[in-house]
């Protein structure tokens, strides 16, 4: 642990002030409020600690005059957090190979901040000063580049669920959406007006104090977290669509030889026109940034077919049932009580079938993820083998285990666990209901010394890659009106909700493999994978 002394209030606003995420961005906030006083500066780098320390950016974003002349302390110390009571988070939220923003740098970083939180004693209102052994509750303002909802909807339930604290009582979040263009010499964080939110109008003004005190430009107040959110992702998008309307007039133009600087400067006369001239673009978002909206407009949709899957699901399972109830009926009145018992067997199967579909709904809708607790995955994986071992050999089906030894223990619900894994067992088992020589494997395995992964595959016709993207879909089913469509959909839903990543790999006619990934408890306590390690214990003042 860094010695760190004691974080002065910073007049006017009295508040101590933590930036989490040192890069452009968090760097250039922390310099900032520390020209105005004591504020603590946290990365999980000690590299990067080190050379801040020695008074030194190496990406040139801040001057070493401004580096040695401003009163920030760097940490790389998760516990040093505790001293602070406004922390901003200015985490990077890079894009994935799938045109998605990560936010796990940005849930990684709320578990640091959360962790900070628990236990801590605070007044009961966000703006009343610390009396005797209390301290104004906490407020965690957030910076990164998101799509709208990621604030409320992903990061303060990560906050809630670490530090067992609530949000709203014991702590409260906001939303500044970093303006940061390095390289842009005239417009800086103190000239260029800032755009704050908060979950209540009480702390919004705190926040805005708090940006105002460095930003001379002066804050706007938005409505809401969410409007703050779509703001920031419309700035980027209509940036990147000017970026490559001028890029490919430029391209235009210079094919028929017109002479390019002449364009605009004639399209200049009309006023309502705004200039932009061609050239090279960087930024670490660029051409990415419609993604949050799109993902958005994703989701409604998702709801909207969703909706539209269920009633067609329930309309065929009551066709059915309706149909047969009728039958029955006439049976009945006729006497035939043999050709009733038959089509009663129609009747029930069709209510187990809702039965099985409205369970599967309430279980996939079901907001509250249960407590997790420390656990052992191959302990877990082997229940699951017990379990269903004598079901598969009856079938005429192998089941092979491969448990590698010495795994590291997950924080996981263990319950949400077996099922995960029992469910893809019994789709591989159905999957090879009609195939001679079925082998089914479950294997558990580390992945980067951090990780376990936990896969189960089997050697049966496979799944078409047409269907691939389709698989995890909630109501989607290959086993035609003997499936719900849900078992896979719960399956994703927990990796996803325990921190996981889930993988398929299927080659038509040689079979399919699944891997659930999960965190070992020593990566969510911040550890470094080996072939990343830092050594934090040299980080010192």
């Amino acid at each position: 642990m860094v010695t760190l002394p004691a974080i002065p209030a910073v007049p006017p606003h009295g508040r101590r002030i933590a930036v989490v995420g040192l890069g452009h961005v968090g760097l250039n906030l922390a310099v900032a409020f520390g020209k105005k006083g004591t504020v603590l500066g946290f990365d999980t780098s000690a590299k990067r600690i080190e050379e801040l320390r020695a008074g030194h950016d190496r990406a040139n974003n801040v001057t070493d005059l401004d580096l040695r002349t401003t009163q920030v302390f760097y940490s790389c110390d998760p516990s040093d957090l505790r001293a602070a009571d406004f922390l901003i988070v200015a985490t990077p939220t890079p894009i994935n190979g799938a045109n998605r923003r990560d936010v796990s740098p940005i849930q990684d970083a709320t578990r640091t901040v959360a962790k900070s939180l628990a236990g801590l004693r605070t007044a009961p209102s966000p703006c009343q000063s610390a009396a005797s052994c209390l301290q104004p509750a906490r407020i965690v303002v957030y910076e990164s580049t998101v799509f709208p909802g990621v604030t409320e909807e992903v990061c303060v339930p990560i906050l809630e669920e670490v530090s067992g604290m609530k949000c709203g009582k014991d702590f409260f979040v906001g939303y500044s959406p970093e303006h940061s263009n390095p390289g842009n010499k005239p417009h800086t964080l103190e000239n260029t007006i800032k755009v704050v939110s908060a979950q209540t109008p009480e702390v919004l003004e705190i926040v805005a104090d708090v940006y105002q005190s460095v930003v001379e430009a002066g804050v706007h107040r938005a409505a809401s977290i969410k409007t703050a959110e779509a703001a920031k992702v419309l700035e980027n998008a209509q940036r990147d669509l000017n970026i490559a309307l001028v890029n490919e007039l430029a391209f235009i133009t210079d094919r028929i030889g017109i002479d390019k600087p002449e364009v605009p400067e004639a399209a200049g006369n009309k006023p309502s026109f705004l200039p932009f001239h061609s050239g090279l673009a960087v930024a670490h978002s660029i051409g990415a940034n419609p993604g949050p909206l799109i993902r958005k407009d994703e989701e409604l949709a998702l709801i909207g077919r969703t909706l539209c899957e269920i009633s067609h699901s329930l309309k065929n399972i009551l066709s059915v049932t309706q149909g047969a109830a009728e039958v029955l009926d006439n049976h009945l009145q006729g006497g035939r009580l043999k050709a009733a018992r038959e089509t009663w067997t129609l009747v029930r199967r069709g209510m187990d079938r809702m039965n099985s579909l409205a369970c599967a709904m309430l279980e996939y809708a079901r907001s509250e993820v249960e407590a997790r607790a420390e656990v052992q995955v191959n302990d877990i994986v082997r229940d699951v083998y017990k379990d269903l071992h004598s079901d598969v050999e009856k079938a005429g089906i192998r089941l092979e285990l491969q448990i590698e030894p010495g795994l590291q223990t997950c924080r996981l619900q263990p319950a949400g666990l077996y099922d995960a894994v029992m469910n893809l067992a019994v789709n591989s088992r159905d999957a090879l209901s009609h195939t001679n020589n079925g082998v089914i494997a479950i294997k558990t395995r580390a992945v980067s010394g951090m990780r376990v992964q936990v896969s189960v595959s089997d050697n049966g016709q496979g799944i078409p890659p047409e269907l691939h993207e389709r698989i995890f879909q909630p109501f989607f089913t290959t086993k035609g009106p003997d499936g719900n469509g849900m078992g896979l959909a719960m399956v994703e839903k927990f990796v996803r909700k325990m921190g996981g990543t889930i993988e398929m790999d299927s080659t038509p006619g040689q079979g399919a493999e699944i891997r659930l990934l999960f965190p070992s408890l020593s990566l969510e306590k911040g550890e470094e994978e080996p072939n990343q390690r830092l050594e934090i214990s040299d980080c010192r003042l």
